[in-house]
């Protein structure tokens, strides 16, 4: 059962902590603005939203 408990908490973090490094690129009549690396954790932020709704 502990073993159960330390592999459910791990998985956990996991998911929560994982993200991707993008590119987020701003431009205004075809020109670049500004270009700059962003990191999204997109199922931490799916997460925070739901609960602030």
């Amino acid at each position: 059962m502990k073993k159960f408990a330390k592999y459910l908490i791990a998985s956990s973090l996991v998911v929560l902590l994982s993200g991707c490094l993008t590119q987020q690129t701003v431009t205004s009549n075809g020109s670049v603005i500004s270009q700059d690396y962003v990191f999204k954790r997109p199922l931490k932020d799916a997460i925070e939203n739901t609960e602030n709704q």
